[in-house]
């Protein structure tokens, strides 16, 4: 029963299965890939999904204030959102996004605490 033709003991299938009962339908997780798409980029490019090179987002979004723009939506048209670890799955698996982080001009100084202009 667990063993193959050879007398060997078949493979763990656990986790492999398509149809799995706790999967979400996939109009549900198109819906939240449609919604990641609809930012842009800084360079005012739209996002592209599975790209090979870094994608930068707004420094102002996080992906918590992304799932709540998706929640309000959602709410708004009366559709079940998923939960925001799924969001955030699908943000960092299927897509390169990053935050661009404001650079400063200043820097504190190490000894004094006060700030130095950066050369």
């Amino acid at each position: 029963m667990g063993k193959t033709d050879l007398n060997m003991p078949k493979p763990d299938g656990r986790g492999h299965s398509k149809a799995s009962t706790h999967s979400l339908p996939s109009e549900t997780k198109d819906r939240v890939r449609k919604h990641i798409l609809s930012f842009t980029t800084v360079e005012s490019k739209p996002v592209v999904q599975y790209s090979k090179k870094k994608q930068y987002l707004d420094p102002s979004l996080s992906v918590k204030h992304m799932y709540n723009l998706y929640f309000n939506e959602c709410n708004k048209d009366n559709i079940v959102p998923v939960k925001e670890s799924m969001y955030r799955k699908i943000f960092r698996q299927e897509f390169n996004l990053y935050f661009r982080r404001v650079k400063t001009e200043q820097v504190l100084c190490g000894r004094c605490k006060s700030t130095v202009k950066k050369k």
